[in-house]
């Protein structure tokens, strides 16, 4: 009722104004009226004109009033408000003639029914016009606020419809609302398409604005972490986009550092935080297994309940329903009061909130030896340094019952490590990062060979796709539980190939690692399968299967990428690196990676690198821990997407929500991401990627297809005719002229009907094209987008971009084309690449690799496995292997006593007497003891954390 109300204000203040004045002039009749009545002279009764200004208030108030929302009371004051006109009249003429003024307050109708009888003869057109019914609402466009994450398109333009509903003819189409098009981040995780031809501007206009917004969100919460900074991931195949991003990323280095050190100051209140959090579940769950008083208001339920129960006559007047509902209450207070068992859930859930302020106490604790946390000696650290503390502060915070991955690299973390805060991958470089498709879990290994290679095999028939699928998936087991994480595609290579026999080594070397009994016998029926079947037709042996013969186009396949020595460079490290792209720590982090797939060589190559990449990331998104309100928000940016569509990124569209990865998809049309992936993959598009953006310049085939998808928009259109007779003689014409005779006749006419929101010549040459010339349709700049907003589906508008600031794009174009000219691969760089790999590559140097490789498996007890481990063989920051399993260092936790179910618990809360006054009373739990700390202390060991409550 307020909000109608608040609506129509100026009216409330017109009639309140006009009430006013009659108050005024009712008390000047009955004044008078009484005089007379009582014989008393009146000659000297007078009315004060000055009150006549309330009525000049109301008609001005009035006029204003018309902008007022439909309602009662705006139509009131339309009707009534010539009635105080006329009262003014009387008003005026009872200063000589008092007498009048009772008369006045009943003749003063007349002037309503004069207006009423000239609206009706009218139409009713000046009421429609006063109360806006003759012209086409407006749609609604709320402003909504921005906050870090939330994409921001651009300015909205809205329809240019005049009180017609239509549009006049010299001006544009479309027009600026002066209103900006966001989209909140929560909604980004419903992802994005955008959809342009070559050229439409689909990287300037969208995915760079987008990347620079998102690339300085810093400092935020969201759901139940504090965000560092958002983690970005950009794949792209040409290579411009992902150095744009790069350079951008070192133009505002400085900028980060100083985000990164504002968050490092404040980690200390954040821990403090999260620990007076869990201390409130736990004490929660501590009330339930001792009871706690009820309240008055419980205390009191409790005796009406009771005593309602012991009333037979009374219960028996309740319902099932009802009496049901009230034995259920009273036990409920009874077990609040009395207490109760945890059930076996919650029990779990206690042990974890124990086990998480434990460990959140053990890095307050132990904080100050690794990092002193004034701005001082934070600013003597480099910035990748402060992110690296930062982002895994960060993870450890949101996530603190399971510490031990981010725990073993925040302390191994050098606080001088110099790196980009975007790393660029770029295979065309003359010193490329390097990514071993290899590296990871062995499903997932075995997934990214097979979907890869296989995919290129073309029109090739199922029976030789299922024999590469076996050949692929044996062979790529041999060599991950051979070489772990040091494989690499030469090692499958010479599985597949058995040059110079090192295939048999690597199956002998597979007999000698130790594993567990399952998959010894697995290794024993791969290791029967090569020598019997597939081996045996290589070598033309007696009894040998057709699995060689029927294979030769997946060794040709694998051949082809390998014979690339730059290829080689990039793909197969050399061992005891691993993967200078790790997913996992990348997607744990919210690090921010910038990856080209143009390889300088044919796309079949970088076709084949972006399938490694796009399935080994798809991988990572899945196994990110946590759940979706604990882990960092990342944002995927995926130029020509048809590059990298693979039937399994539906599973991306459909769960990434939950992953809290956006993925961000620019592609030139459907169509072509349906030859690479199918049509389901598309239908999926359609379905789940929810914000959709299109540039101008589609195909009349998608023009007609987003015409029906941008649905329909109602149109109204006002009609006016006005129609006399004709005079036929000269006294009609003087009639008419002394305005005798009846006045012309205005018809009006309103036609409503659902039309398309967008034309199809308005999607394919811009929004404003009608009026523009040739040469002069500045179509680019202006975009078509439908997004959700809350949860809810929004109608389709237009916008025009925001680029990116002019001074950025310099600067960023100057930094690229320094970068092109010091790191471009030239053919010279070929022989240079050769050398860096005989010095290095295992392919090359193999009789020194078997033998390390023999030494290591005879020295090796029965329970250490080269079986995959993403973590057992990765670098740390010096580049030496780390061993995560430290246990140079024993940690000694207090043990709490076991909590017994049957006992009774005490009403009071414990004393955390160890702990600040800040900190809500939970029990006492002390931290680890570390003694003689340092910064070079090995990492704490997590073995001994079996911790019984």
């Amino acid at each position: 009722m307020l909000d109608k109300l608040k609506n129509q204000l100026w009216s409330i203040a017109s009639i309140f104004s006009a009430f006013v004045f009659w108050l005024v002039y009712t008390f000047k009749t009955i004044q008078y009226k009484h005089l007379s009545n009582n014989l008393i002279d009146t000659s000297n009764f007078k009315v004060v004109p000055i009150w006549i200004i309330f009525v000049i208030a109301s008609y001005v108030l009035y006029r204003i009033a018309k902008k007022d929302e439909n309602g009662l009371l705006k139509k009131i004051n339309y009707w009534f408000n010539p009635y105080f006109y006329l009262l003014a009249v009387f008003y005026l003429i009872g200063n000589p003639f008092p007498a009048i003024l009772g008369f006045g307050s009943f003749a003063s109708i007349i002037a309503v029914l004069i207006k009423i009888g000239l609206v009706l003869r009218m139409q009713k057109m000046p009421y429609d016009n006063y109360m806006n019914k003759d012209q086409k609402k407006e749609e609604e466009i709320t402003q909504l606020e921005v906050n870090p994450g939330d994409f921001v398109i651009g300015e909205i333009y809205k329809r240019n419809l005049d009180e017609s509903g239509e549009t006049p003819p010299d001006e544009d189409d479309y027009i600026p609302a002066n209103k900006t098009a966001v989209v909140p981040l929560r909604d980004r995780f419903v992802h994005f398409l955008a959809l342009g031809v070559t050229g439409s501007g689909k990287t300037s206009q969208s995915l760079l604005p987008m990347f620079n917004r998102d690339f300085t969100s810093d400092n935020f919460r969201f759901a139940n972490i504090d965000v560092v900074q958002m983690g970005q991931i950009v794949l792209e195949p040409k290579g411009d986009f992902a150095k744009a991003t790069w350079a951008m990323g070192k133009i505002k280095e400085s900028e980060k550092k100083n985000n990164y050190i504002a968050f490092l100051l404040d980690v200390d209140e954040k821990i403090k935080r999260k620990i007076n959090d869990l201390a409130g579940q736990r004490t929660d769950y501590l009330n339930k297994i001792s009871g706690r008083p009820l309240t008055k208001d419980e205390a009191k339920e409790l005796k009406e309940i009771e005593k309602l129960l012991s009333n037979k006559s009374a219960l028996s007047k309740l319902s099932t329903n009802e009496e049901i509902e009230k034995r259920s209450k009273r036990r409920d207070l009874i077990l609040a009061r009395d207490g109760s068992p945890l059930t076996i859930s919650e029990e779990n859930h206690r042990i974890l909130v124990d086990n998480s302020i434990r460990n959140l106490l053990m890095i307050r604790k132990e904080l100050p030896n690794y990092l002193q946390l004034d701005y001082d000696w934070l600013d003597e650290l480099t910035p990748f340094a402060l992110f690296r503390f930062s982002s895994l502060l960060t993870d450890m915070i949101a996530n603190p019952s399971d510490i031990k991955v981010s725990w073993n690299l925040f302390v191994n973390q050098d606080p001088q490590q110099k790196r980009d805060l975007v790393m660029l991958f770029d295979p065309s470089a003359r010193k490329s990062l390097c990514f071993n498709p290899l590296f990871g879990p062995e499903e997932t290994a075995v997934a990214t060979i097979k979907e890869t290679l296989i995919s290129f095999m073309g029109d090739s028939s199922s029976y030789f796709k299922n024999s590469a699928e076996t050949l692929l998936q044996n062979a790529v087991k041999v060599v991950k539980r051979v070489f772990g994480d040091d494989a690499t595609l030469m090692h499958l290579n010479d599985v597949l190939t058995n040059n110079n026999g090192r295939g048999d080594e690597i199956l002998r070397q597979l007999g000698m690692v130790s594993t567990t009994s399952q998959k010894a016998t697995e290794n024993k029926d791969i290791h029967g399968w090569f020598q019997t079947d597939y081996y045996a037709g290589l070598k033309g042996l007696k009894g040998g299967g057709k699995s060689w013969e029927h294979t030769s186009g997946i060794r040709s396949i694998l051949a082809n990428l390998l014979d690339s020595k730059r290829v080689r460079s990039v793909l197969c490290p050399p061992p005891g690196v691993g993967t200078d792209l790790n997913f996992d720590e990348i997607l744990r982090t919210g690090d921010k990676v910038s990856i080209s797939t143009s390889t300088g060589l044919s796309d079949k190559i970088g076709g084949m690198l972006g399938s490694f990449l796009m399935l080994q990331l798809q991988a990572a998104i899945f196994r990110r821990t946590g759940d979706e309100n604990t882990r960092t928000p990342v944002i995927l940016y995926i130029d020509e997407f048809q590059d990298y569509a693979n039937s399994e990124f539906e599973a991306v569209l459909t769960k990434g929500r939950s992953y809290v990865v956006s993925a961000t998809m620019a592609t030139q049309t459907l169509g072509i991401v349906a030859d690479k992936a199918g049509e389901g993959l598309v239908q999926n598009l359609r379905s789940n990627a929810r914000n959709v953006i299109v540039y101008p310049g589609a195909s009349e085939t998608d023009a007609d297809y987003f015409m029906k998808r941008f649905g329909t928009v109602e149109s109204l259109k006002v009609k006016t005719t006005i129609s006399k007779e004709v005079d036929r003689y000269k006294i009609d014409e003087i009639k008419t002229q002394l305005g005798l005779n009846d006045a012309p006749r205005e018809s009006i006419v309103e036609d409503s009907k659902e039309i398309d929101r967008f034309t199809k010549g308005q999607i394919m040459f811009g929004p404003n094209y009608r009026r523009r010339g040739i040469g002069n349709n500045d179509s680019f700049g202006y975009i078509y987008y439908m997004v959700i907003i809350k949860n809810s589906p929004q109608p389709p508008s237009v916008a025009k971009i925001n680029y990116i600031p002019k001074d950025l794009k310099e600067l960023s174009d100057k930094l690229v084309a320094a970068y092109d000219q010091t790191n471009r691969l030239k053919d010279s760089d070929e022989d240079a690449i050769l050398d860096n790999e005989s010095q290095v590559d295992p392919f090359n140097k193999e009789k020194q690799f078997k033998e390390e490789s023999l030494t290591t498996l005879s020295t090796s007890g029965f329970n250490n496995s080269f079986e995959s481990d993403p973590m057992s063989l990765t670098r740390n920051l010096n580049g030496s292997t780390n061993d995560f399993e430290l246990n140079q260092t024993t940690i000694e936790m207090p043990k709490l006593d076991k909590v017994d179910l049957s006992n009774s618990f005490s009403q009071e809360v414990p004393d955390f007497s160890s702990i600040e006054s800040d900190f809500k009373k939970i029990p006492e739990i002390e931290s680890p003891s570390f003694d003689n700390i340092n910064l070079n202390l090995d990492p704490p060991s997590f073995d001994s954390f079996d911790i019984k409550i």
